[in-house]
């Protein structure tokens, strides 16, 4: 029985799952973007919380606020921004939700190497 060949109906449902998981990829691909883009932009907020008085929760928005007034240290803290700013429009997810996606997409990358 070890060697028997798999039924057509064991192929059928084996290519359909492949089919499933080559579905999923660009989907997949799309939500690793979103949580790299996270993951860059959580460090982008700490150099910048590293920059700025009393290191702030909102730390783009108080950098922001500095740069366009022209305050003590605009200089530093434009080219923090200009890295931000792209990585906010990707960066959908908060950082619990970038979590979870993190794992789930784990998980896909092992059924996909068991397969």
């Amino acid at each position: 029985a070890a060697n028997a060949e798999p039924s057509e109906a064991m192929r059928s449902r084996w290519a359909e799952v492949h089919r499933q998981l080559q579905d999923l990829a660009p989907l997949s691909e799309k939500m690793q973007r979103r949580c790299k883009a996270r993951a860059e932009l959580e460090i982008v907020k700490a150099e910048l919380r590293a920059l700025l008085p009393g290191s702030p929760e909102d730390s783009i928005k108080v950098a922001q606020d500095i740069v366009d007034s022209k305050g003590e240290g605009a200089a530093a803290l434009e080219p923090l921004l200009a890295k931000a700013a792209p990585l906010e429009a990707v960066a959908t997810y908060g950082v619990k939700m970038a979590e979870k996606v993190n794992d789930l997409l784990t998980r896909l990358d092992v059924c996909r190497t068991r397969l």
